[in-house]
């Protein structure tokens, strides 16, 4: 059995390209997004850590939002202009059945 501790909970690496690929997302150990330009991988900015372990990323259809989600279906969305999080989403928080 794997041994998780806080000091290793953001191991899993996690990368998305954008749509028209100029732009990589990655996670960091520390658990926050690094916005990358591609190819030259300059770093453009980072993204606060959300509540949870990041397992996926991905971007929005128009590219102006990044997703990032983990094994129990916690979510987190950035609005990439602002930079801001804009939404986090816990299954535990019912949400999604309130308005059903």
């Amino acid at each position: 059995m794997p041994y998780f501790s806080p000091s290793r909970r953001h191991r899993r690496a996690s990368a998305a390209f954008n749509h028209d690929s100029s732009v990589l997302a990655l996670t960091l150990n520390d658990g926050t997004v690094q916005l990358l330009q591609f190819p030259s991988l300059e770093a453009n900015t980072i993204l606060a850590a959300p509540d949870f372990e990041i397992m996926e990323l991905a971007f929005s259809r128009d590219d102006m939002r990044l997703a990032a989600v983990d094994r129990y279906g916690n979510y987190a969305i950035w609005d990439l202009e602002s930079l801001e999080q804009i939404n986090q989403f816990s299954p535990a928080d019912d949400v999604l059945w309130r308005d059903i």
